[in-house]
């Protein structure tokens, strides 16, 4: 994360002043939501780490208290109340089902240079914090964003990587809802998540080939895992905890209609997820797509070796070749791709256009197409055929290794 935009020199921006402002409305900040006992761990590994730098109260350090930085690793125990009071945030004894400090961390990300936000380091505000919440719980959720100084007037990027699926489809029903109407109201703000997507319906025997079947038996194999272990976990949490009582929450499958499961997709295929975001709040005029993450990484890689839009293109790179032959793994993860969406969905702007172009930036597969004349998104082939048949080629492939 970095100051964004960045002033051209020669830019006329009316003074030092309108600069000063532009600069420190464009600071980008990070909220971190996670479960408390989780929270503990990220904030022992993000300080000690040197990723995130602790901010600290300078009256209590100049005292020499011991607890002046803004981190601790023991949320929701009691001793340590009052520690760090402008850190963790204790709510109040009278709200329901709250009892953990809802600010574990907050302070500086590393690597940021104080000139980058336009101001030194004196007296800079934290521009990330690590909240405790119950996912499940939209109140939960609103309080600790609340308190931790998210202003959601401004652009606003949420990101959701394997979250949605073990809430609960209520949980999750509930956390789309919040982030449709509350969080994706600015213009220039999105949601991007990467959920796990199928089985998908059965197919008709007009429709049945060998290719959607074994899709299915493979996606049906795999996410039949997935419930295995995290029922066998449940249940065993729950014997240690209440001698096989069943537990309440919005996320936990125990009389909460969710079917008995702790693992639900977030739709059996892309029409079924688009419904669902549609039913929770993601309709015009915000726009929302879905993609499986096969033809996301296909897109994304074809687009690298022919980039769209006019003008020169860059010499060709021994890595945007398409590969000579597939590994033996390949098979296999083309199904493993095909059991995952990416999921993007865009507020729009004054004239409703903002949307549909920062869509187009973030999402390869959508390519307006001239012949509608509509307006409405096509998945035109933007690249050879044989090229947009394969879900990646060595340029992404090498690129997801060393990210990994």
């Amino acid at each position: 994360a970095r100051c964004l935009p960045e002033l051209s020199k020669d830019e006329d921006t009316g003074g030092e002043g309108v600069e000063d402002e532009r600069r420190a409305s464009a600071v980008v900040r990070l909220y971190e939501v996670d479960c408390a006992e989780n929270c503990a761990l990220k904030a022992r590994a993000l300080v000690e780490g040197g990723l995130v730098i602790p901010a600290v109260d300078r009256a209590r350090a100049a005292r020499g208290d011991a607890d002046a930085e803004g981190w601790s690793d023991k949320v929701g125990d009691d001793e340590t109340e009052g520690a760090m009071p402008h850190c963790r945030d204790r709510v109040d004894e009278n709200e329901e089902d709250v009892d953990e400090y809802e600010i574990v961390l907050k302070g500086h990300m590393a690597g940021i240079s104080a000139s980058s936000r336009g101001c030194g380091d004196e007296g800079r505000d934290p521009d990330y914090a690590l909240l405790a919440a119950d996912l499940r719980s939209v109140s939960s959720l609103r309080r600790a964003l609340s308190r931790g100084g998210l202003d959601a007037s401004r652009p606003t990027l949420v990101l959701s990587e394997l979250v949605l699926a073990y809430l609960g489809r209520s949980g999750a029903d509930g956390l789309l809802k919040f982030i449709s109407s509350d969080l994706l109201r600015a213009e220039g703000s999105a949601l991007v998540a990467y959920e796990p997507m199928g089985p998908p319906p059965p197919p008709s025997p007009s429709s049945l080939t060998a290719g959607n079947a074994v899709l299915r038996g493979y996606a049906e194999d795999y996410f039949g895992k997935f419930h295995t272990k995290l029922d066998r976990g449940r249940h065993d949490f729950d014997v240690v905890e209440g001698h096989g009582r069943t537990r309440g929450g919005g996320g936990n499958s125990h009389g909460n209609g969710d079917g008995g499961s702790s693992f639900h997709p977030l739709g059996s295929d892309r029409s079924d997820v688009l419904s669902r975001l549609v039913s929770c709040g993601f309709s015009a005029p915000l726009l929302a797509d879905c993609v499986d993450a096969g033809k996301a990484a296909s897109s994304y890689s074809s687009s690298r070796r022919c980039p769209f839009g006019s003008g020169d293109r860059d010499p060709p790179s021994p890595l945007s070749a398409p590969p000579s032959e597939y590994f033996d793994e390949h098979a296999a993860l083309a199904l493993h791709l095909k059991c995952y969406a990416l999921v993007c969905a865009f507020a729009p702007g004054p004239d409703g256009g903002a949307g549909l172009r920062l869509a187009g930036r973030v999402c390869p597969w959508r390519r307006r197409s001239s012949a509608l004349g509509s307006g409405s998104p096509s998945d035109r082939a933007a690249a050879p055929a044989a090229a947009a048949r394969i879900p990646y080629d060595a340029s992404w492939l090498s690129k997801s290794t060393a990210a990994v």
